[in-house]
């Protein structure tokens, strides 16, 4: 291990205390990202008192030797975040869009050694509208708009995550700060990867919706035309919005494929990646800091999902989260 030092802050698990079945999934990304920063570099983090990772139980799957490292400061969240980007080597965060929390943590990392996309991106792929009119051109998107459309449709906001607020149009409501978007039936689909001077796909999965709201997700394999298609679309994102580090795709594929969010940040499959493929998600963000980036495609079968599994990766007051080996993809 070298003396690298690795500023890693989740915003659930060390700031504010969420509903508990989105704060597992904050609660696994934050422990997989010191579990694997740890392995090569020593990885620390701040927080306020009495928060997530004060009382979640971490599984052993992640090592949590870490939480030694993990010192309790008396800041606002701007103070705190300053702080340990001040006593780093890099920077690796997690934040949500809302309020566009993601984007004031990007300013301020933008300024050091930052391992995840900058701020010009983060500004406009935290924002639905924004993100559609950016890329309407040049990828396929469900027909979307600031106004009801005359077509069955859902009603997103402008900046969310996890697929919180999202519902069907109900003729008549009226909302601020969302957009309309045609709901199409079909294969719900996301993509990790790595931007940088190149693109690295690390995974597609097929996600695990209800009612809109993300349960889980399982790595998959396509057909190659398709997987070419998905590795176009990522590309023409990517490059359209100058991302950089570890982000995500969401698509619906019908008898074509649909952009339907972007995620300019790591995303809750992330943690399927050591199982699926040996991949060290430190290392690689690393790596593609310095344009090294080599790794391969995650395709061995592995499923996240809140609730049980073969193993319990994280719970956090009456939700878990879990992991389970599949043996086809």
């Amino acid at each position: 291990m070298n003396s690298t030092k690795v500023f890693v802050f989740e915003y659930i698990s060390c700031y504010e205390d969420l509903p508990p079945e989105i704060a597992v999934e904050g609660l696994s990304m934050f422990s997989m990202l010191m579990r694997d920063f740890s392995e090569f570099a020593n990885p620390f983090s701040l927080k306020t008192f009495n928060t997530p990772i004060d009382y979640a139980e971490i599984s052993s799957y992640f090592i949590p030797n870490w939480k030694k490292e993990i010192y309790c400061v008396e800041k606002d969240l701007i103070e705190l975040f300053k702080s340990g980007c001040e006593k780093s080597d890099y920077v690796c965060f997690i934040a949500p869009e809302d309020e566009k929390i993601l984007y004031k943590l990007t300013k301020i990392a933008d300024k050091y050694n930052n391992l995840c996309s900058p701020s010009k991106a983060v500004k406009i792929a935290s924002d639905k509208w924004r993100t559609y009119k950016k890329l309407k051109k040049y990828v396929n998107f469900p027909k979307t708009s600031l106004k009801p459309l005359s077509i069955n449709s859902i009603v997103k906001p402008r900046f969310s995550c996890g697929g919180e607020g999202i519902k069907f149009y109900k003729k008549g409501e009226v909302q601020k700060n969302v957009i309309y978007q045609e709901y199409i039936e079909g294969r719900k689909l996301s993509v990790s990867f790595i931007a940088g001077d190149e693109i690295k796909i690390l995974s597609i999965n097929e996600q695990i919706i209800d009612s809109f709201k993300y349960f889980g997700s399982k790595i998959v394999t396509l057909n190659s035309s398709l997987e070419k298609e998905i590795e176009n679309i990522v590309h023409e994102i990517s490059n359209r919005l100058k991302l950089f580090g570890y982000c995500g795709v969401d698509l619906i594929h019908s008898d074509e494929f649909f952009v339907v969010d972007v995620n300019a940040r790591l995303t809750t499959s992330s943690i399927m990646l050591k199982d699926g493929g040996n991949i060290n998600i430190g290392k690689s963000l690393i790596d593609n800091f310095y344009s090294k980036l080599n790794v391969e495609r995650a395709k061995k079968g592995v499923k996240v999902f809140k609730g049980d599994g073969e193993l319990t990766l994280v719970k956090y007051k009456d939700s878990k989260i879990s992991l389970t080996k599949l043996e086809k993809t």
